[in-house]
């Protein structure tokens, strides 16, 4: 359930990056004559008998009932932190995440409902998991949800809802879902610090080569490949004389991790910049300690997601790593600072 629910954060940061207004072609129909033909008249629905389901005990399936074929759309994200999320009649999203605010369902949410730190309401449907954490669901009754997942949560069931998988209840920790929370709090924590130290100390060279991931792509790309196997190498041949073999272990086990470790807080940085054009705040350079905290956020929830998020991490923080390397060789050679325009 952990791993369904991280998914909408990856989501989320995706969502953002990919914001950009593009604009659209219109269709060329000049020289393409509208069709006539008519449609085949469409198969009757066949009615559908819903049952009230039953609440059953931890772990427990409730009485299911058919449900028509929706057709899936394209996957989206509606994410509230502090503000309600309201779905209306008729509208329909791929995840919902609230986070410290209530969840109002009158539409279709065609994947999973995530509320941690407020109370949901549905009298629409969710076509995935329902998970309510530290609040209180309440389903109408025309609400139709899958599964259920109550961390120190209650349920208020209207007769005629319907849920088709299980209903699952925590009342007290769950100790590797605790443990792996408390982990990532712990490692954001020491993210986000060492990404205002590195703001504090060396804001305008953080900023700057952050920059180059979105204005030097390529060159960022191009000088993270010859970084990352060039090291590595060198490292590797200096192992084979015994000269070499201090310089040998102090790149592969320090100097590489270090470099990879500032990658992270670059691409973050970058992630923040990009976030406060996006809104259109006004992004300080010279020390861009909201930009930092934010963007380092959002990619440790990224970094949260099974798998997909540690590969992300890591290739996040050798991309940043060549922006880093990048910025340092212009600056030794004199070009002028590039800076971000308000």
């Amino acid at each position: 359930m952990v791993r369904r629910n991280a998914l909408a954060l990856l989501a989320l940061f995706v969502s953002l990056l990919c914001s950009l207004p593009v604009a659209a072609q219109p269709p060329d129909t000049a020289a393409q004559p509208p069709d006539t033909t008519a449609a085949p008249p469409a198969p009757a629905a066949t009615p559908v008998e819903s049952a009230s389901p039953s609440e059953g005990a931890h772990g427990a399936p409730s009485e299911v009932s058919a449900s028509p074929v929706m057709p899936y759309e394209k996957s989206d994200l509606l994410f509230r932190m502090g503000e309600p999320l309201e779905i209306d009649v008729g509208k329909r999203v791929g995840q919902a995440v609230t986070l410290g605010s209530d969840a109002h369902v009158a539409g279709t949410v065609t994947d999973d409902l995530l509320v941690i730190g407020g109370n949901a309401v549905v009298t629409g449907e969710v076509l995935g998991d329902v998970t309510v954490v530290g609040g209180q669901l309440e389903l109408g009754a025309a609400a139709r949800v899958g599964n259920v997942t109550l961390v120190q949560s209650e349920m208020k069931l209207a007769p005629g809802a319907a849920i088709l998988g299980q209903v699952t209840r925590s009342s007290g920790p769950i100790w590797g879902w605790g443990v792996g929370w408390f982990f990532w709090l712990s490692a954001s924590a020491f993210v986000v610090v060492c990404g205002l130290v590195f703001a504090a100390l060396g804001g305008r060279q953080l900023a700057g080569a952050a920059m180059l991931l979105s204005r030097r792509p390529g060159s960022a790309g191009l000088s993270a490949l010859a970084l990352w196997v060039g090291l590595p190498l060198l490292a590797t041949l200096a192992l084979m004389s015994v000269v070499g073999i201090p310089i040998g272990f102090a790149v592969l086990f320090f100097a590489l991790p270090v470099l990879w470790f500032l990658g992270y807080l670059v691409f973050g940085a970058e992630v923040g910049l990009l976030l406060g054009k996006w809104r259109g705040a006004k992004v300080p350079t010279d020390h861009p300690y909201v930009a930092v905290a934010v963007g380092l956020l959002v990619m440790q929830l990224v970094a949260f997601v099974p798998w997909i998020g540690g590969l992300f991490a890591f290739l996040a923080g050798l991309w940043g790593a060549g922006a880093l390397v990048l910025r340092s060789l212009r600056v030794l050679q004199g070009e002028p600072q590039e800076v971000m325009a308000a």
